[in-house]
């Protein structure tokens, strides 16, 4: 009995649920996201040695903090359950970070990295429950925006992270290490080739609302060229010239092209 009220209560609530209110709930989580794997990332080259100020990874853990907050306080109605869930997130992430100096800095990334997992399966999750009655365009928008393009975000944003600590401390850097930052180059490598396929296809079923030019040719290659970057600086260990090595600004830099196909999808969805 519990369950059905608890289904019925959500699809009550996201049947009232604007459209305005639904984008705006997706983009908390997708800001959520973002944030957490800048801390992440900033957390790992702090921990491995580099000259950055403690200061930035206690920035980046009040605007995590303050994401959570906002998410859980300003859409009750999307689903109690989910809600909760988001909850439990905030809990964990605050005791993680009250103990991430005393761990090892593969084990502090690793536990991000679940932690982000969770946000997207939850976001992805909301996406499906919200447009579930909306139009197909709605829904394949809304599922490129957080079933495509924040995974994508995810993949590189492991890679910005392990790259630039691996760079920051070179003399410390273990197998473990190394092998996770091939397996992502890996994923990253293939996740790309599927990710341009499905934003093709879907300029090519909906032709009057996408742009003509998607410049998924120009992403692609920036993606490769910080793939084939991260490869011959961090495992191929090869000398470079300092201002040649900030593979963390690199990695933004390609994480933000990405979300102008976030950007490009909210559009089409409004």
């Amino acid at each position: 009995m519990k369950t059905v009220l608890l289904l019925l209560t959500f699809f009550i609530s996201t049947y009232a649920v604007t459209l305005a209110e639904k984008v705006e709930y997706l983009n908390n989580i997708k800001e959520l996201i973002i944030l957490t794997q800048t801390m992440r990332g900033d957390t790992n080259v702090y921990t491995k040695g580099e000259k950055l100020n403690v200061a930035i990874v206690d920035e980046d853990r009040k605007e995590v903090s303050a994401s959570l907050k906002n998410l859980q306080s300003k859409f009750k109605v999307v689903d109690v359950s989910v809600d909760a869930e988001f909850a439990k997130i905030h809990k964990y992430m605050k005791a993680l970070n009250g103990v991430a100096a005393d761990l090892d800095s593969l084990v502090t990334f690793k536990a991000n990295s679940l932690l982000i997992k969770e946000m997207l399966r939850l976001g992805m999750e909301v996406q499906r429950s919200f447009f579930v009655k909306d139009s197909k365009l709605q829904q394949d928008a809304s599922a490129m925006m957080m079933r495509k393009v924040l995974p994508m975000t995810e993949h590189l944003g492991q890679l910005r992270g392990l790259s630039a600590g691996a760079v920051a401390c070179r003399n410390c850097n273990d197998d473990d290490a190394l092998e996770y930052i091939k397996d992502y180059l890996a994923l990253t490598a293939d996740d790309l080739d599927e990710f341009t396929i499905e934003m093709t296809a879907l300029q090519n079923s909906y032709p009057e609302q996408f742009p003509k030019d998607l410049k998924l040719e120009s992403y692609a290659k920036d993606v490769k060229h910080f793939l084939v970057h991260i490869e011959e600086v961090v495992l191929e260990n090869r000398e470079v010239k300092a201002q040649e090595c900030d593979l963390f600004v690199q990695g933004t830099k390609v994480i933000d092209k990405t979300l102008e196909y976030y950007k490009m999808n909210e559009a089409v969805l409004k």
